[in-house]
């Protein structure tokens, strides 16, 4: 089950009634597939805590600053590496927040404690309707972008972030999200050269 499914308890007395087998959450990252299970059903504990699915995948947690944390200090979760061996990831910061710990004493590996999911980001149309940021995935995935970044100020403007390429059609992209958004969508798209590393949706 995905985090945002984990149920309500009424939820999960039906489902444990009609299966027989433990219900163990997962969080999983469309990057990266399952990531973490919580390990509830393998030991029980008073705090949550979260083992890696995946081997392969190298977990740090970092500071405000970059670096990294001491095993049980709380920081941004961090993952290198993964499964598609074509296309790892370098450094991904998630937004999810948590601690690490080396508990040997019934889980052999890294162990996430206290995972806090990054918010979603819901954008709003010229309408009032919500806009999910993966809608404006969805909408952008005809361009070969290879970077941007979408952030909807207070006013409801959209200011688009891309990395500048001869392939950007700007008019293309603007009348893209218009039609996402409403036909009166004020969009103010800036290329540069270098983005640097940014949170790709952000609401003000």
């Amino acid at each position: 089950l995905p985090r945002a499914s984990e149920g309500t308890g009424a939820k999960k007395r039906w489902e444990g009634a009609v299966t027989p087998s433990p219900i163990i959450p997962i969080v999983g990252e469309g990057w990266g597939g399952g990531v973490f299970a919580i390990t509830d059903t393998v030991a029980p504990h008073p705090d949550k805590r979260w083992f890696l699915l995946q081997p392969q995948l190298y977990v740090e947690i970092l500071d405000s600053n970059g670096l990294p944390c001491p095993p049980g200090q709380r920081g941004e979760v961090t993952v290198s590496g993964g499964f598609n061996h074509m296309l790892p990831l370098l450094r991904y910061r998630t937004g999810d927040f948590a601690a690490l710990e080396f508990d040997k004493s019934d889980i052999d590996g890294p162990i996430l404690v206290g995972l806090e999911g990054r918010p979603p980001v819901v954008f709003q149309g010229t309408d009032g309707r919500a806009i999910n940021n993966i809608d404006v995935t969805h909408a952008l995935r005809p361009f070969a972008l290879s970077q941007f970044a979408l952030h909807q100020d207070g006013a409801g403007q959209l200011h688009l972030k891309v990395r500048r390429a001869p392939q950007v059609d700007e008019p293309a992209l603007r009348q893209t999200l218009q039609g996402l958004f409403g036909s009166g969508q004020t969009v103010l798209i800036d290329q540069s050269d270098d983005l640097g590393k940014v949170v790709q949706y952000t609401r003000a």
